[in-house]
This record gives C-alpha cells, sequence and structure tokens, in this order.
C-alpha cells in the first residue's frame, strides 16, 4: 500500500492507482516490456545463444557483404517501407538468381 503523499505524477499513475478516492493506494508492478535488443542479449548470454550466434558469420553475413559490396546497395533508393520491402526483395532475388547461376539447382 502507499500512501497518495507518496504518489508522483508519472506517465503510468492511471495504470497504477486503482481507486482515485482513497487515501491509500494499491500499487501495481508492471512487467517490464523486452525490446528486440534485450531480447537478443539474453539469448546470447547462453552457451547455446553463443553457438547459435556464431554460425551467424558463415551463413548470414557473406550475403549481406555480397549485396552491398558487388551489387552496390549501400542505401535504399526509395522512402516507403513499402517500397524499400520490394527493393530489397529485388537484391535477394538477384543474389538468389546469381547463387543459382554459379552452383546450379
Amino acid at each position: 500500500m502507499g500512501h497518495i503523499k507518496n504518489c508522483t505524477n508519472c506517465n503510468l499513475r492511471s495504470k497504477c492507482l486503482r481507486k482515485n478516492n482513497t487515501k491509500a493506494r494499491q500499487v501495481v508492478i508492471f512487467d517490464k516490456v523486452e525490446n528486440a535488443t534485450e531480447k537478443m542479449k539474453r539469448k546470447i548470454d547462453t552457451a547455446y545463444g553463443r553457438s547459435l550466434y556464431s554460425k551467424r558469420m558463415g551463413i548470414v553475413e557473406p550475403v549481406f557483404g555480397h549485396i552491398r559490396g558487388t551489387l552496390k546497395l549501400d542505401r535504399f533508393s526509395f522512402r516507403s517501407r513499402q517500397k524499400v520491402n520490394n527493393q530489397w526483395l529485388l537484391y535477394c532475388i538477384v543474389h538468389n538468381i546469381g547463387k543459382i547461376n554459379r552452383y546450379g539447382i
């Protein structure tokens, strides 16, 4: 229980205080919302996560290096999310067609 004199104005006040007409307030502790960076940090901190992440250097990074270095995609030419997504998919198609051309099906 928290007293009204100890309550400060914050963004969560309306969610935290259950009834506005009492002298003592019931305080709710909210669960921390994890963003993608925090989830990735937690995942990499495990032994399995480190071994999985270390494989990225041989699987994913060469693709980004090829698209950026050889295909010269240093920045996107368009502005909306849909147009950028379309341009990225086009570069991925070009990359995959090149792999099929080099190595066969």
